[in-house]
């Protein structure tokens, strides 16, 4: 598994564990994820990978992978909107490659999702009470988010040359 089909399996792994509760912000939260989530599994069926189907991509099969009870709307934008951010990084990378079917998969990296940018849901949160019951969810939802993206790792460590394939 290249370095590239390797992130987009765990990515997927990941978004497709997560679950936005009902809420203000639960459409936005779910468009974006469904948007990510069908973005990594066109690149993998891009680069002949069966990661892209259920129960593929891993060491594990995806159902292993468990599934935390609905996340507050607000955690889930603002982790996968941080990602997308973070997927400027990674882009840099990708570009350098000189496979060109990883120069094909430019769907998860290079695509503008629809939803609120992470500034703007970053903005909204910052106007809320920093203290209580509300604003503890959210963090503790934030971290199952990001704990569900580490685990969907293959192997721990795993995350060297990820994009260069």
């Amino acid at each position: 598994m290249t370095g590239l089909t390797t992130f987009l399996a765990a990515s997927l792994r990941a978004l497709d564990a997560i679950e936005p509760a009902p809420g203000p912000c639960r459409a936005a939260a779910e468009t974006l994820r469904r948007s990510m989530a069908d973005a990594a599994r066109r690149d993998l069926a891009e680069l002949g990978s069966p990661a892209h189907e259920p129960g593929h991509g891993t060491s594990e099969p995806a159902a292993s992978l468990p599934r935390p009870a609905a996340l507050a709307a607000e955690a889930v934008l603002y982790v996968l909107g941080g990602a997308r951010m973070g997927a400027a990084v990674l882009r840099r990378d990708w570009g350098r490659s000189r496979d060109p079917r990883v120069l094909a998969c430019g769907r998860y990296l290079g695509a503008q999702f629809d939803g609120p940018s992470w500034p703007a849901v970053a903005q909204a949160l910052g106007a809320r009470p920093a203290v209580g019951a509300d604003a503890e969810a959210i963090v503790a939802d934030a971290r199952r988010v990001f704990h569900t993206f580490e685990r969907s790792w293959p192997e721990p460590g795993h995350k060297k040359e990820l994009v260069r394939g």
